[in-house]
């Protein structure tokens, strides 16, 4: 796995990882950020998701993929800015505290080079 930390004047405000599967899958990396609600809209994360795209290239990672909530929609839009594209959705996948559901959407990006 692969940690990229976002710190703004020392202070560590977020950070994303990447961490490559496994086997006949190791083409694939799981993708993960988070920033802290004070600090977002601020281009940090447009900042983080940019090196770990060149962090999974150099790795040779041929499609990187998350989860986020349906609810999310700031993080929607921000993947799909990046080229992230719905590919599956898990119907009530994620349950809160207080009993109420949201899908779980499942989302990639390709870094395949098209011939």
């Amino acid at each position: 796995m692969t940690y990229v930390a976002a710190r703004v004047n020392g202070e560590l405000v977020g950070g994303a990882t990447i961490e490559p599967r496994q086997g006949k899958a190791s083409h694939r990396a799981y993708f993960g950020i988070y920033i802290k609600k004070e600090f977002r809209n601020m281009g940090i994360g447009t900042r983080l998701i940019n090196k770990i795209i060149e962090i999974a290239r150099q790795k040779k990672i041929e499609i990187i993929e998350l989860t986020v909530f349906a609810l999310n929609q700031r993080a929607l839009n921000v993947y799909s800015k990046f080229g992230f594209q719905e590919v599956g959705r898990v119907k009530d996948g994620i349950k809160f505290l207080d009993g109420t559901y949201t899908d779980e959407i499942i989302m990639t990006l390709s870094l395949k080079k098209q011939v």
